[in-house]
């Protein structure tokens, strides 16, 4: 529960949480990858998220992959699109972590 409280804040005010912790302002680069590990800690906050103990490892780890994946490819196609950034590799990253958000989707929809 904790990781998700710290993730809601690292996504939501990521500077806030640099200044917090490092006494120190964040560059803009800085708050997108304070925005980026918010994302992280909220994927494992999904993965860990407690559920029957009946369910397998692959069962508790395909949400948190989904969620990880979908979320970063979300976030780097905003970047990419509204939020300056222009790296050379930043259209292939958010491609691959979208289609490995589409290979979780269809793995955790088969074991359905």
């Amino acid at each position: 529960m904790l990781e998700i409280l710290t993730a809601l804040a690292l996504i939501i005010a990521p500077a806030a949480v640099v200044w917090l912790i490092l006494g120190d302002r964040a560059s803009a680069t800085g708050v997108a990858l304070g925005q980026i590990a918010g994302l992280v800690l909220l994927s494992l906050g999904v993965a860990c998220y407690p559920r029957s103990l009946t369910i397998g490892n692959f069962d508790q780890a395909v949400p948190g992959m989904l969620t990880y994946n979908t979320l970063i490819a979300i976030y780097l196609i905003y970047l990419g699109i509204g939020g300056g950034a222009s790296g050379v590799a930043l259209g292939p990253v958010a491609a691959t972590h979208a289609v490995l958000a589409l290979l979780f989707a269809q793995a955790g929809f088969k074991r359905t």
